[in-house]
């Protein structure tokens, strides 16, 4: 830790502000407490009007009485339009009596989870009584309408009397319960009760509790706040007396953080021998007037900060997830990843949970964190993907000087993130690169051509420099800084070891600790003897430019001869190179290994230039030993460099020679470099930033360390690193340990076959995502957005500034499919037949355009919603729903200010009540970052694509087998993750192909209604149906007589599913029902709901179901080859060409349907 200005300072990013906690109005209350207040809610205020009448109802005034006077700046000012005609105190006292309870009762619906408010429906006599409006209990849902009206009917006369009888009722709470009425009743057949939407009114009626939160955010330092939980690390400077807070009570905080309470304590304090501790003269000295009021600021922040610390200084349970009936029930907990089970441990520390929400956290789901006023903290999966708005900008500008060159122009089509001639692009990027390379000065190349190179390498330049300050690119100064800490944590680890006792697995995994951290010095010591300074780094002669070198495997293996004698060339010119070599030594001289006698010999590792053979066997040996370790290696960051005399980057394995002289077998496209480079780089770049070292198992093997201190077991210890490190392999894009395996590639074959053909209609189940939008954002802003973005440029500005942000870029990278599909391949070069058919084919089905679109829908109605909400809360008038929303995607009062300067500058522009951000012009990086990264969560986690935070281990296609199992089955101990062997296999994650989008929806959907974390719970619940019903017509417009024959419970539980309100649990109902129905088994519809397709017994598709779409289509391609071997050339030929790739989309299907017919006719 380093200190700096009088304040503690620490490498970690700041997570969060808000820090003063409010009451725990979040805990669930009872069933019979929902209950209660339900009935208490509809009908209390009618049975409070005639208490009042009866008893006050022949009372004379009390002139006396002066209601303004008596309930001035209280919370009862507001109702005074209510209270003015009081009688007397009494009356008055009894008036505000029912308001209290009338927002008790708020309360308890607000924090009632969605079970309780759904069945104490059943006891609403309110629906009891709209039964008969929609006929028998046996036709409720066929009689859904009748009963909504009927609800409808009698809610509209009760919201009436609410509004003439409960002070505290509002004219958009009865109109929204009068609405809910209707559509509860209508969906549900009056059998649940409109009290469930009480909790969205609730909401705007319990704000005082965050309001006054959010009033002393600015009173903790960042840096204090990067350390909560962390008391005995909170340390004063030495001007400020280096005080430790872990040696100081409460009291004496409080008297600390005032002006004559911090004299009177320091005077206080004494040495063993009862003399003061600090003279009269050192105090005048240090106790300057701007000494004393930085130091009283700072003690009122610790104040702040041990309301989020319990007695013992640990971190209170911010860090869980926020808990209601639902996440708590086996329903969620079933459907298991790390992220979730690390944060609903009830064994982990509130540390843990920390560093994986800072390692994986997406801002899906709401943390108990927001409860206490504090912001989610950022994590390295969201700081890093909004990097990706980097090289999007600088292939805008490149397209824009192609366009000057060609003198066409932009391309039209760029605008939606197409190129049509992209080979002429391309080409001319490549040359350009080429040309650069030969003329480093520019001498022959045009102003236009200078400026392109200027744009990437001015990209490249500013990695350049973060990857020198975190140590990535080594200089003597960051490696020196990287010993050091280490060095820390050493001295650290050594003190914790003294007091560890008999505890052998804490004993163990402090020494591996310490072993790593000692392996990380050596290495870095050896390092620095072949680094260069800082100075000289950046003024070294003969080097190449920094620009990332990926060698182009197909190239190489196309002209593998020619790149061999390229290498035997260089090997030639170059025979000495830089090796440490095993010597042998005996008293303090070096000798020949056969001169060691006695015990006093020692070996150790000399630095060396070493002259290689240079005769032609040894060359060409060397030569195809390069070749085979480019070849044969998977992941093509393993064997990447920045080219001759840069330094080596993060595994140190290249070949050093010019890039002049390989140009023609690396990768020369600088769009295609960046973009990959950013891909892979950024994650590691802010896992650094983040724990302060770039190795994974020492950041785990900390957190390790301290779990088994307090007592936590070996099993469970294991299970964290195992969680820990699997998530840190998903963000840094190296899960797969074996991507040349021959189970991936023929996992891949199946998932693209039924990627082909399967999804020809996906684009139409995307339209619930703008009801996702709806769910998160104002209505009134949004839907007045989409009026003017059809003739206002501006507004449709906003909705690039998702690029910015490295959001809505699918189409661009061409993994638009990853938003229903698991994609298992790490190489971002990887460039097939199948993937280009894969970019065409999710374009045709128009799953590339609508996502793209929805993003911008959503990047225009987040822009203003950040920016909306920030300047509320920086000017303090920010409503409790705009307070929780900014907190739970990661900004606090402090952000929020800086949002709102750019505004005060004029960078912002407000249009008729909608904000433009325009954040390309802002000029405060950090207030950019903090807007771009913010937005780049919001649309994620509105247009849904899987995030690590959400999938399960087995999606990747890997499993962990305690090796209690494992000894039995003789599998061997994964090195990296102990207690454990790791399987890889591909075929194992076919059953989680398309499930990419239902783990995202469980958390952003199912779980945020949960937690009631949705603004417009109701509008969202309509929208999602309306528009999944929509999607369904556009999927069936050919063969309406589908949609038919639906009943209409088919059609709402099919519109239900498509919805993505159920996620997970609507899709697995109707797996399990095909199942079910191909193994003979019972109706699980029970004759309601029928299945999605027909089905016969056949114990083939109960596996084929089960085992995924790339099973079930391989299964049916085999059926097809089975018939024509039975000499069914008819129906065989049917089932093969129904399978094909393309068959089933959406403009081709009726079409192929008519062939195969035909063709099984003529062959039958």
């Amino acid at each position: 830790m380093r200190q700096l200005e009088g304040r503690i300072y620490a490498h970690e990013p700041e997570y969060q502000f808000n820090t003063r906690p409010i009451d725990r109005v979040v805990s669930a209350p009872t069933w019979t407490e929902t209950l209660s207040a339900s009935i208490g809610y509809n009908y209390k205020s009618f049975l409070n009007a005639a208490y009042l009448q009866s008893r006050y109802g022949d009372v004379d005034f009390d002139d006396s009485l002066n209601v303004m006077d008596e309930i001035k700046g209280t919370q009862y000012e507001q109702y005074y339009n209510d209270f003015k005609d009081a009688k007397n105190i009494n009356h008055l006292n009894d008036l505000k009596a029912q308001v209290d309870a009338m927002q008790r009762r708020r309360q308890i619906l607000a924090n009632s989870s969605l079970f309780a408010q759904f069945t104490v429906g059943l006891f609403d006599p309110l629906n009891l009584i709209a039964l008969p409006f929609g006929g028998p209990a046996l036709g409720v849902l066929r009689s859904a309408g009748r009963v909504g009206l009927g609800v409808a009917a009698i809610q509209a006369p009760i919201e009436v009397g609410r509004q003439l009888f409960d002070p505290s009722a509002t004219g958009v709470e009865s109109a929204v319960n009068i609405g809910a009425g209707f559509f509860v009743g209508a969906t549900l057949g009056g059998l649940t009760s409109v009290a469930g939407n009480v909790r969205v009114n609730a909401i705007f009626k319990t704000q005082e509790e965050i309001s006054e939160m959010a009033r002393v955010t600015n009173a903790v330092d960042a840096e204090q706040m990067a350390l909560v939980g962390q008391r005995s690390q909170r340390i004063t400077t030495p001007e400020f007396f280096s005080l430790r807070m872990d040696e100081l009570s409460d009291a004496d905080v409080n008297k600390l953080s005032t002006r004559d309470g911090a004299v009177d304590y320091l005077r206080s304090r004494r040495r063993k021998d009862g003399t003061p501790l600090y003279t009269e003269a050192d105090l005048r000295g240090r106790l300057t007037k701007d000494n004393l009021s930085a130091m009283n600021k700072y003690f009122a922040g610790e104040k702040q900060l041990r309301t989020l610390e319990d007695t013992k200084g640990n971190i209170k349970n911010n860090f869980n997830l926020a808990e209601n009936l639902f996440t708590k029930s086996w329903f969620y907990k079933g459907v298991t990843n790390p992220y979730k089970r690390v944060l609903q441990s009830k064994e982990y520390s509130q540390e843990s949970k920390l560093a994986m929400i800072r390692l994986i956290g997406d801002h899906g789901t709401a943390l108990e964190a927001q409860q206490n006023g504090m912001k989610a903290p950022d994590s390295v999966y969201i700081n890093a993907s909004a990097y990706e708005g980097e090289w999007v900008r600088r292939y805008d500008e490149l397209l824009d000087i192609y366009g000057q060159i060609t003198g066409k122009g932009k391309p039209v089509e760029a605008k939606f993130d197409y190129l049509f001639r992209r080979k002429g692009f391309e080409g001319w990027l490549e040359e350009t690169w080429k040309k650069s390379l030969a003329d480093p000065k520019g001498l022959s190349m045009t102003e236009l051509e200078k400026k392109a190179v200027r744009s990437w390498n001015e990209f490249f330049e500013t990695w350049e420099d973060r990857l020198k300050k975190t140590g990535h690119l080594a200089t003597k100064e960051n490696l020196m800084a990287r010993n050091q800490t280490a060095a820390r944590r050493i001295e650290s680890i050594n003190e914790r070891l003294a007091k560890a006792g008999n505890n052998k697995d804490l004993i163990e995994e402090l020494n591996f600790q310490k072993d790593k951290l000692a392996k990380e010095i050596q290495k870095n010591d050896r390092a620095m003897e072949l680094t260069p300074s800082e100075a000289t780094y950046n003024t070294q002669a003969g080097k190449d430019s920094f620009f990332p070198r990926f060698w182009n495997k197909n190239k190489i293996k196309e002209q593998r001869q020619a790149f061999k004698q390229i290498l035997i060339s260089e090997f030639r010119k170059n025979p000495e190179q830089i090796a440490y070599v095993k010597r042998y030594a005996k008293d303090g001289k070096k000798v020949a290994r056969e001169d060691l006698t006695g015990t006093q010999a020692r070996t150790f590792m000399s630095k060396e230039y070493v002259r290689l053979a240079v005769n032609e066997a040894d060359l060409e040996k060397r030569a195809d030993e390069a070749i085979e370790a480019i070849l044969g290696e998977g992941d093509p960051f393993q064997t990447m460099s920045y080219g001759f005399g840069q330094s080596k980057h993060f595994k140190h394995r290249n070949i050093d020679v010019p890039n002049e002289v390989v140009k023609d077998f690396i990768i020369t496209n600088p769009v295609q470099v960046m973009m990959a480079y950013t891909n892979r780089t950024a994650s590691q770049y802010e896992f650094y930033k983040a724990f302060d070292f770039e190795d994974p198992e020492i950041v785990i093997s900390e957190l390790v360390s301290k779990e088994l201190a307090r007592g936590v077991s070996k099993k469970s210890v294991n299970k964290l690193r195992r969680d820990f490190l699997h998530s840190y392999d998903r963000v840094a894009g190296v899960v797969l340990q074996n991507p040349e395996a021959l189970n991936l590639r023929i996992a891949t074959v199946m998932k693209d076959l039924a990627t082909l053909n399967y999804l020809g209609s996906a684009g139409f189940s995307t339209l619930p995502d703008a009801a996702v939008v709806m769910m998160t954002n104002d209505l009134k802003p949004l839907f007045s957005q989409l009026i003017r973005v059809l003739d206002n440029q501006k507004v449709r500005m906003n909705a690039m500034e998702a690029r910015l942000s490295g959001e809505m870029l699918e189409i661009l990278k061409g993994d638009v499919h990853l938003r229903l599909m698991e994609d298992m391949l790490n190489n971002p070069f990887q460039s097939t037949w199948t993937s280009k058919a894969k970019n065409v084919f999710f374009q045709l089905n128009l799953l590339g355009p609508m996502t793209r679109t929805f993003k911008m829908f959503s990047s225009m109605a987040n822009s203003h919603t950040i920016i909306d909400y920030s300047i509320k809360m920086a000017n303090g008038t920010a409503k409790d729903k705009e307070i929780k929303w900014l907190l739970k995607n990661g900004i606090n009062k402090r952000d929020a200010t800086k949002i709102n300067n750019m505004r005060k500058k004029g960078f912002i522009e407000d249009s008729d009540g909608f904000y433009l951000a325009n954040s390309e012009a802002w000029d405060d990086a950090d207030a950019t970052q903090i807007f771009r990264r913010t937005l780049n969560a919001t649309v994620k986690n509105t247009v849904l694509m899987g995030s690590p935070a959400d999938k399960p281990v087995a999606v990747d296609g890997v499993f962990y087998v305690p090796m209690s199992i494992g000894r039995l089955m003789r599998l061997t101990e994964d090195q990296r993750i102990k207690g454990y062997a790791r399987i890889e296999n591909a075929m194992l994650g076919l059953p989680f192909q398309f499930y990419s989008y239902s783990f995202a929806a469980l958390n952003k959907i199912t779980t945020l209604y949960a937690q009631d974390q949705v603004t417009n719970r109701l509008t969202g619940i309509i929208a999602a149906m309306g528009l999944a019903y929509m999607g369904m017509q556009l999927k069936y417009r050919s063969n309406p007589f589908v949609l038919e024959q639906m009943t209409l419970e088919d059609k709402m539980a099919r519109a239900f599913d498509m919805s993505g309100l159920a996620a997970l649990y609507s899709d697995t109902f109707y797996t399990a029902m095909h199942t079910s129905m191909a193994l003979g088994g019972p109706d699980i519809g029970m004759g309601m709901i029928s299945p999605k397709f027909p089905q016969e017994e056949s114990y083939v598709d109960a596996i084929a179901g089960i085992g995924g779409s790339g099973v079930s289509i391989t299964a049916d391609l085999l059926k097809s080859m089975k018939m024509f071997m039975d000499g069914d050339y008819g129906e065989g030929a049917k089932e093969f060409i129904s399978n094909l790739p393309g068959a089933r989309l959406w403009f081709l299907r009726d079409y192929v349907n008519d062939m195969s017919r035909g063709i099984a006719g003529r062959l039958g």
